[in-house]
């Protein structure tokens, strides 16, 4: 499946714009809005792969791969995500936010998991695929887990990268991680199980030699990868429509919000410390339902941004703002991935916000739902936003 490289217009490039942004202490904010056309959507300039229709060519669509949907087309969806951000990259444009089109790769949390282990028994269901049980049974089986760096879950990201690299020619579209990483924890639940919570009370040493197993590995995955591929040299790195660093890596950190704070102190923090060491931009993504966590979170060294993102039945998140979210956040930046114009009394939430360093999510629109013909509401929304904000 050959297309040629798309092309954007020049000037979409943030990097020193949101880079300021997180770097700096003081209180401000950035405004996201999301591009997600509607189910009769046609993305004329994405090419589509066989069966699909045009909606499920979007990456959080309910699509469902499978093992050989990913060895045919890994490099095609390359090509088709590269083309995506191009489409996203039009519509920032145009609305004048701030968020910055990235690529990104995952092949959902139990393909990415086995990139630690090669194993081969994941389930695929839409939108998503699971591993089909543990792989440490018990602690005597630490003793065989290895890191091939050619089994199918990581050659199948190569092949992705390949076709991305065959399409990429855009001025201010971020490449993410080499793959959608998760924290050493969430790695470990995914290959012992549930039993990773219990253990923590029962066989904490042996689950340090687990955490410093995945740590190991996510460095080692990604600083392989990363020589690979040129496009990690030469385009800037993001994730989630942040610009964070050369060596961005995104972390999905769901398991501190069910443990207690001393135990993400002890069985979280300095694992992804040791990420951290290594990356210059670290994104750590949970949910509202741990909230409360977001204090823990910001104690982590050299952590880039931190976001949370809105659960469908916890509380809700823009409703809960308080002084240890402000403190946190002028530690270290937060993501709130919840629709402000939900809210009849955003303004008010603004100037809550304004105190701190977040960045806001304006839902505008339809839920999910670009269009083209209320651009200028749009802008007048986001116009009235930035009043709170320094920057212009």
């Amino acid at each position: 499946m050959g297309v040629p490289p798309t092309r954007l217009p020049k000037g979409l490039h943030k990097t020193s714009y949101t880079t300021l942004f997180l770097s700096k202490k003081a209180s401000d904010l950035l405004f996201f809005t999301e591009y997600a056309p509607s189910e009769t959507a046609d993305p004329s300039s994405i090419q589509l792969i066989e069966g699909q229709t045009a909606i499920d060519a979007f990456p959080y669509s309910n699509w469902p791969y499978d093992k050989d949907f990913i060895t045919k087309h890994a490099y095609d969806l390359g090509i088709q995500y590269t083309q995506l951000a191009g489409e996203s990259a039009a519509y920032h444009a145009d609305i004048g936010d701030d968020f910055v089109p990235y690529i990104w790769v995952s092949w959902g949390t139990g393909g990415d998991a086995s990139m630690l282990t090669g194993r081969d028994d994941v389930v695929f269901k839409k939108g998503s695929s699971y591993s089909a049980g543990p792989v440490i049974k018990d602690w005597d089986d630490l003793a065989v887990l290895t890191l091939d760096l050619d089994n199918f879950w990581i050659d199948k990201v190569r092949d992705f990268w390949r076709g991305v690299e065959s399409a990429y020619d855009m001025d201010g579209i971020a490449v993410s991680s080499v793959s959608q990483f998760r924290i050493p924890l969430d790695f470990a639940n995914d290959l012992r199980g549930n039993d990773i919570f219990t253990d923590l009370y029962d066989f904490p040493e042996e689950v340090e030699v687990l955490l410093e197993y995945c740590t190991n590995c996510i460095i080692e995955i990604d600083t392989h990868l990363r020589d690979e591929f040129s496009i990690f040299q030469n385009a800037p790195g993001g994730s989630w429509g942040t610009v964070l660093g050369d060596k961005t890596i995104w972390l999905n950190g769901d398991p501190v919000d069910l443990i207690s704070d001393d135990f993400g102190r002890r069985f979280n923090n300095p694992y992804v410390e040791k990420i951290t060491g290594y990356s210059d931009g670290v994104f750590f993504h949970h949910h509202s339902l741990g909230y409360k966590k977001v204090r823990v979170i910001s104690e982590i060294d050299n952590l880039a941004l931190q976001e949370i993102i809105q659960d469908p039945n916890g509380c809700r998140l823009l409703e809960v703002i308080d002084d240890d979210l402000i403190e946190a956040s002028l530690k270290v930046p937060v993501k709130l991935d919840a629709n402000l114009l939900e809210f009849e009394n955003y303004e008010a939430i603004l100037e809550k916000l304004a105190r701190g360093r977040f960045i806001v999510f304006l839902g505008l629109g339809e839920p999910g739902v670009y269009n083209p013909d209320n651009i200028e509401e749009y802008r007048n929304k986001l116009k009235t936003a930035r009043k709170y904000s320094t920057n212009d």
